[in-house]
């Protein structure tokens, strides 16, 4: 129940917020929307080892970056797999990391259609308005 309502709360906030970002053309538009998409392109078992190389309890790179930046003591950083608590919310974070991209697209292809409708129905008024 945690996981689903709190994943997909995560993923359709971050997907909307990203495909209002994408929506207009700006310069890089293509780079950004290649950047997003690559999680969802990538092949699962390369994701997987990355996640797995990211939340190890010994070699992670979160670990490393939180004792270096003195939130962690360098003995008793947080194992993320290890903790009930911090392993449902790794793979909470790794599912919408999975899930934004595909609905990040989704997302645009609505906002493009709705345009396109709108853009539709108002040459239909203006249409109807010269005869």
């Amino acid at each position: 129940f945690i996981f689903t309502i709190s994943s997909q709360v995560l993923v359709l906030v971050g997907a909307t917020i990203l495909a209002l970002g994408l929506k207009d053309a700006f310069p890089g538009r293509r780079a950004v929307r290649f950047l997003i998409l690559l999680p969802w392109v990538a092949p699962v078992s390369i994701g997987s080892i990355g996640w797995k190389w990211i939340l190890d309890s010994i070699y992670s790179v979160i670990t490393w970056v939180g004792v270096h930046l003195h939130f962690f003591k360098p003995y008793s950083a947080p194992m993320w797999l290890g903790e009930p608590h911090l392993a449902m919310a790794s793979v909470i974070l790794v599912h919408c990391w999975r899930l934004i991209p595909f609905s990040t697209v989704i997302m645009l292809a609505s906002m493009s259609c709705a345009s396109v409708r709108r853009s539709l129905r108002s040459s239909r008024i203006r249409s109807s308005e010269r005869v």
